[in-house]
């Protein structure tokens, strides 16, 4: 039986112990100083895998992944690493472990270092790809650390490296190491860079330990070492300050740095990567040694022959605009992404170095790929990089769309002083804390900018104006989205990063797989969410149907069609005023509601009428009644929460904090910024169905002029072009009706692709043919349905399968909705249904919010739902573990 435990000295086997250890293990051999510990060999991580089928089961979810598929290589990932953190150590190995901790490690603080068979080699290095544990002190936070360097050999980073560079690991070892105090840590390249160095090493070095030398979040010194004399050359210091650490460098220990480096490179066969670090007393010691898989300073192919430029995904975007759009709305959305960051940023007091930076790619946020819009996330990942706390809010951006995660961007280099930076966040600070107390008020001013503007450009007025009147009505459209948006984004970012920040501190606090989804559990029966309204007022105009037998019977018989012109004839005058009414209230709301193009109910009403069929036929507690419940259910929840809490304190030496304080003021803000920002999203929708309208009453007019043949033409022209054709500018006026002709035949090609949700290209490149999707054969395989729980509880039911809104006729009261993604429109369908399952979306997609609102189990980013789910087909839905299967 192989052993589970090793020292270094008997690390001898790399395919035992994995390729750091077994290079910890070679070095000691030669004398060389290695921080004492021990390894957990590879029998122990496979004997963990076999338990239970673990290590099938895994086996599974990650055969047939490509790492251009990153939707998949990401939810595979996910899904694999809480398995192993979730999984139980086998009794008889936690006590071995503890017994091999207090016999060699006894009172030390640790380090727990992942050690792949595989890593390291000539062919590939995996720095970086695999996870390291700093600071473990307690036998718990050692198992804790032995898992997760587990669950990192399925990393994203390690999958996507794996799968790049087409080399497999074999399996894990982790090794177990005394913690150095580290006083100066860095890495020494026994070869410098290529007809740079000649006969010199290259070392760059940081004060304190070494992960921010290797993570890249400083700028770091270096220095050569001869290989001849071991004389050395400082050429840059450490952009940090350390009191006395530089004098822990000289002479004596850099020449032994520089002989012991040369040894290294002789007995391990090749140009050596050495990490290295010096504790307070000036003991040198060598931590990892790798060979250096390409020599430093070799020139790479430029980007267009090395890797694709961007990463585009059509997460979130596509909640808005599910459809092709048009050459207007695309030009209004590339320039409102553009305003709606750099506006954000500027109103956050970002420095104007900062702003220079982002400016770059806040050029090209969006993009149209078949006729359809998409995230640069790449782009945009690099603008919130540019921030402060870059990365975090570039993660909780990802979590708040539901996108995948782009590619790990080089640090920012920039240099900046230490003061300049504190004064920089201390204005950020400033501003962002009185925007957020004052971000009601805000709002209403919002709301109140909206509102006045669509009084003035109310449909029932733009028969009469005149061309020019309707182009400043255009305008007004434009100044307020380009412009005067600032009050709605700060909703956005409000929700964004303390709905993080909510989940962050909950998972710390209930680290528990079953506790994992307590986040949204906490957001659901929110009141007074705007998106609520247009359900309690269709709820109250089915009710008024059922109190009249005649109405309540063509209900039950009629189509919507026909029902709309029943009572159109004016045989229910009362029913027709009230019907009017919710029209004027609610009516802007519908599927497709941004998209230009969709009418809206105000203008057809015929669908909103089939989905008051189903409000019609239902018994039971109102849309109130029912979120009475679950705000309940939700205080319930939030009181135990809140004494749970209360019992755990920081610390007497910090007066009026604790834990229960934080929690209490992290979840109203997080429940105020889930309401602000359905608020703005409800003006949203009025602002564009107004500006839709405005667009029609223009092209009426150049119809009539002859500049278009119908007057829907006008949506395939450019804002800029209506202006100046308006204006009287335009250099091609004539021309305009046939360039709109071409535009259509080409958008008419484009729309009948069907592109994939994400996707890389090169940058300059555009997708002009349907890309292979390497899932399209396995959609009917019957494998797990998995995706993002985003609100808990279990349902099995019926599953409705629904592309838009006009197939609300195919579902019944009581299904599983079950479709591609769904947008504010679809509110009215979700007092229907008893589950959702979403093709696309993240935590904060308008389906998850009022998914929560009523209580309804919801998985979203669940790949292929609606082709793998038949409709008719029943479901199980559990929320909490983000897991779907058919039953039939």
């Amino acid at each position: 039986m192989s052993a589970l435990f090793r020292r270094f000295e008997e690390a001898e086997q790399v395919e035992e112990v994995g390729g750091k250890a077994h290079s910890l293990g070679r070095m000691q051999r030669l004398s060389i100083p290695v921080p004492e510990g021990f390894i957990v060999t590879n029998a122990a991580f496979q004997g963990f895998l076999s338990q239970d089928g673990l290590g099938e089961y895994i086996r599974g979810l990650h055969a047939g992944l490509r790492r251009e598929d990153l939707p998949a290589l990401e939810a595979a990932s996910q899904r694999i690493q809480e398995l192993v953190l979730t999984a139980p150590l086998p009794a008889s190995f936690r006590e071995q472990l503890a017994a091999w901790r207090s016999r060699w490690l006894e009172g030390e603080e640790l380090i727990v270092r992942s050690s792949a068979v595989g890593e390291d080699s000539q062919e590939a290095s995996f720095a970086g790809q695999l996870d390291s544990h700093l600071h473990v002190r307690t036998p718990e936070e050692l198992e804790r650390a032995l898992a997760a360097c587990w669950a990192s050999y399925w990393s994203r980073r390690s999958l996507s490296y794996q799968l790049s560079r087409g080399v497999p690991l074999r399996g894990m070892g982790v090794v177990v190491q005394r913690l150095i105090p580290s006083r100066v840590a860095g890495v020494l390249f026994t070869r410098g860079p290529a007809g740079a160095l000649g006969e010199e090493m290259l070392a760059e070095y940081c004060y304190g330990q070494g992960e921010a030398l290797v993570s890249g979040r400083l700028n770091p010194g270096s220095f050569t070492i001869s290989r001849g004399d071991y004389r050395w050359r400082l050429l840059a210091t450490p952009e940090q300050e350390e009191d006395g650490a530089a004098e822990l460098l000289d002479t004596e220990r850099v020449a032994q740095l520089g002989r012991q480096g040369l040894l290294l490179e002789e007995k391990f066969g090749g140009p050596q990567d050495i990490e290295w670090t010096i504790d307070g007393d000036g003991h040198l010691y060598f931590v990892q040694a790798r060979p250096i898989t390409a020599p430093l300073g070799e020139k790479k192919p430029p980007p267009s022959e090395e890797a694709p430029g961007a990463l585009w995904s059509n997460a979130n975007i596509s909640e808005n605009f599910p459809g092709p759009v048009t050459p207007l709305l695309y030009s209004v959305a590339a320039e409102g992404y553009r305003c709606y960051f750099r506006n954000l940023a500027r109103a956050f007091g970002l420095s104007s170095r900062r702003l220079e930076r982002m400016e770059s790619p806040l050029r090209h946020l969006i993009g149209a790929h078949g006729a359809r819009l998409y995230y640069n996330l790449t782009n945009i990942h690099a603008v919130l990089r540019a921030a402060p706390y870059g990365e975090l809010l570039a993660r909780y951006f990802d979590q708040f769309v539901g996108a995948p995660a782009a590619p790990d961007a080089p640090a920012d280099k920039a240099r900046e002083s230490q003061l300049s930076r504190a004064l920089e966040l201390g204005v950020i600070v400033f501003k962002t804390g009185r925007l957020y107390l004052s971000m009601e008020q805000r709002l209403q001013e919002f709301e109140r900018t909206v509102d006045t503007f669509c009084a003035r450009a109310h449909p029932k007025r733009l028969a009469d104006k005149p061309l020019s009147e309707l182009r400043e009505d255009l305008r007004g459209f434009l100044d307020i989205r380009f412009n005067r948006w600032t009050h709605a984004s700060l909703a956005d970012a409000a929700a964004m990063v303390c709905y993080g920040g909510l989940q962050q501190f909950l998972r710390h606090e209930f680290p528990a797989p079953e506790q994992a989804a307590l986040h949204n559990t906490l957001l659901k029966g929110l009141s007074d969410l705007a998106s609520s309204a247009p359900i309690d007022a269709l709820w109250a105009l089915s009710r008024r149907v059922r109190q009249s037998p005649e109405l309540r019977t063509l209900f039950s018989t009629c189509t919507g069609s026909e029902l709309l012109q029943r009572v159109r004839a004016g045989a229910f005058p009362e029913f027709n005023a009230a019907l009017d009414d919710f029209l004027e209230r609610f009516g802007f709301r519908g599927s497709g509601e941004l998209m230009l193009t969709q009418p809206s109910f105000q203008e057809d009403p015929t669908g909103l009428l089939e989905i008051l069929k189903g409000y019609v036929g239902l018994e039971g507690p109102s849309p109130a009644e029912r979120l009475s419940t679950q705000t309940a259910e939700r205080e319930a929840i939030t009181a135990r929460i809140r004494q749970e809490l209360g019992r755990r304190r920081w610390g007497g030496f910090v007066p009026f904090t604790d834990r229960a304080r934080l929690f209490e003021h992290l979840l109203r803000w997080t429940q105020q910024a889930v309401g602000f920002r359905e608020r703005a999203r409800m003006k949203q929708a009025l602002l564009y169905t107004r500006l839709r309208r405005i667009a029609l009453a223009i092209g009426e007019r150049l119809v009539k002029q002859g500049h278009l043949r119908a007057t829907d033409d006008i949506f395939f022209l450019t804002y800029p072009e209506i202006d100046a054709l308006l204006s009287g500018t335009a250099m091609f006026a004539g021309g305009t009706a046939a360039l709109v002709a071409l535009r259509r035949a080409h958008h008419e090609e484009l729309s009948r692709l069907n592109p994939p949700d994400t996707f890389t290209l090169r940058e300059g490149e555009a997708l002009t043919e349907a890309l292979s999707d390497p899932f399209e054969d396995a959609a009917q395989d019957g494998g797990p349905l998995t995706g993002t729980g985003t609100c808990g509880g279990t349902v099995t039911a019926r599953g409705t399968v629904m592309r838009d809104l006009s197939d609300s006729h195919l579902l019944t009261a009581g299904d599983i909705l079950v479709t591609r993604q769904t947008d504010p429109g679809w509110a009215p369908v979700f007092f229907l249904i008893k589950g959702l399952v979403m093709e696309r979306g993240g935590m904060l997609s308008h389906g998850s919010i009022l998914a929560r609102e009523f209580g309804l189990p919801s998985v979203v980013g669940v790949k292929d739902a609606t082709q793998r789910i038949r409709q008719g087909q029943t479901l199980s839905v559990d929320g909490d573990l983000g897991h779907v299967r058919a039953l039939d």
